[in-house]
């Protein structure tokens, strides 16, 4: 996911997770807080909601995959 600079603040901010689901049966989702010297792992119900929610803010604001590419090639480009 990119971010354009022009989105200026938003939610991901705060720092880095991921959300995964753990399990093959029945997965359980848990988020990964990632921090400079460890990384937290979340598996409340309410938090993992917030943080699912976070992440559908940040996928609306990010740029299209076609869009991440040509920015990305266009950087490259430029090196």
């Amino acid at each position: 996911m990119i971010l354009p600079l022009a989105t200026g603040g938003h939610p991901g901010l705060d720092g880095t997770f991921s959300i995964l689901d753990i399990g093959l049966d029945d997965p359980v989702k848990v988020v990964a807080v990632h921090g400079l010297v460890r990384s937290w792992f979340i598996d409340n119900l309410a938090d993992v909601s917030y943080y699912e929610r976070v992440h559908e803010v940040l996928a609306s604001l990010a740029l299209t995959k076609e869009d991440s590419r040509a920015l990305v090639e266009r950087i490259a480009c430029d090196l």
